[in-house]
């Protein structure tokens, strides 16, 4: 038995939220995500997601198309190993394109879920999962004119819950899910132009878990972001973010 009063009340406050924001000097984004999973052993992951993203509201115009190959692994019930290869081409401008190649590595905390373990479906969940993936990033940017290349490193971290609507097992077929997320991103070190930008990001949404091999998820998406230590966070993006994932 479905339950439509947490369905209608998630909505009501995503809705207020987003009208909230919407009158801030803000971009708008689309983004959409494919992401083709192989989940071996009940342990092992490997993914390839591919993201084009385009910029449809705001000062400036661009569009990128983004690929990432990605390894998971369950340590045990708790701790999962993640890396990550991030590569980018995004159009800056008609005059200008840049390439970002970014390699990532961390860990996901799990507490009360292991949420690898619902890839496979073989395993009871509970109604609620909470994690915190916490990795170090490689950026390395290139740029078809005459900017220089740039690099630096930064330490993100993101904490994330999970919760069964429909169904108190979220391994079940055909469970509605709500997800939620609030992600930092800290330079660590580097010359790019977001060398002194640290960003908040903020993400809420609906899933729906068809059966093992098809997901979908809706995401709305709020990024802030601050020049100095010293400045406080300034909205920088609203985003809407439609994720569909196959298993294999």
């Amino acid at each position: 038995m479905t339950r439509p009063p947490a369905i209608l009340l998630f909505g009501l406050w995503l809705a207020a939220y987003s009208v909230d924001i919407a009158a801030q000097d803000t971009s708008g984004q689309l983004w959409g995500t494919l992401t083709l999973g192989f989940p071996r052993a009940e342990r092992y992951l490997f993914e390839v997601e591919f993201e084009p993203r385009v910029q449809v509201t705001g000062r400036d115009d661009w569009w990128s198309v983004d690929t990432t190959p990605a390894f998971e692994v369950s340590l045990n019930r708790w701790i999962e190993f993640v890396a990550q290869t991030y590569v980018s081409r995004t159009a800056q401008s008609s005059a200008v394109t840049s390439v970002e190649v970014t390699p990532r590595a961390g860990f996901r905390f799990h507490v009360l879920n292991n949420l690898l373990t619902m890839l496979p479906g073989t395993h009871p969940l509970g109604r609620v999962g909470f994690s915190s993936l916490s990795r170090i990033e490689w950026r390395n940017l290139s740029y078809s004119d005459d900017t220089p290349a740039t690099h630096d490193s930064r330490f993100r971290n993101r904490f994330e819950v999970k919760a069964g609507v429909n169904h108190g097992d979220m391994a079940l077929d055909r469970t509605i899910y709500l997800t939620a997320d609030f992600e930092i991103f800290v330079p660590l070190s580097g010359d790019s132009p977001e060398r002194f930008a640290t960003k908040r990001r903020t993400r809420a949404g609906l899933g729906y878990r068809k059966d093992r091999k098809w997901r979908y998820e809706l995401f709305y998406i709020h990024d802030a972001t601050r020049e100095t230590e010293e400045e406080r966070f300034a909205p920088a993006a609203n985003i809407v973010d439609f994720k569909v994932k196959v298993f294999f």
